[in-house]
């Protein structure tokens, strides 16, 4: 990095390398630490059981009967996402009652 931490305004940045137009590359941490792989440790870095414990901690009141689990496949608003094969559909139940 070039320079070290730099702050305009309430933001602190750091400056990377010179851009053709004259700008510089703008990072928001200076990248002493390596970023961790966590893909073998599970397939998410997170579970629901954090985000309710942080809820928890902070107050903020969490209705665990909303939770979905973590999925490439979930179900939201009715609609069952694949997230790989980027595509939609109805579920079961909201196609039956539609047939109807």
């Amino acid at each position: 990095m070039n320079g070290g931490p730099l702050q305009d305004g309430g933001q602190i940045w750091f400056k990377g390398q010179c851009l053709a137009d004259g700008t510089h590359e703008e990072f928001a941490e200076d990248c002493q630490f390596p970023i961790q792989d966590l893909a073998t440790a599970s397939r998410f870095a997170f579970a629901t059981e954090h985000i309710n414990f942080i809820s928890n901690q902070l107050g903020i009141p969490w209705e665990p009967t909303k939770d979905t689990p973590f999925s490439s496949k979930p179900v939201f608003m009715g609609f069952e996402w694949d997230l790989e094969n980027k595509t939609v559909a109805l579920t079961h139940g909201k196609r039956d009652k539609y047939l109807l």
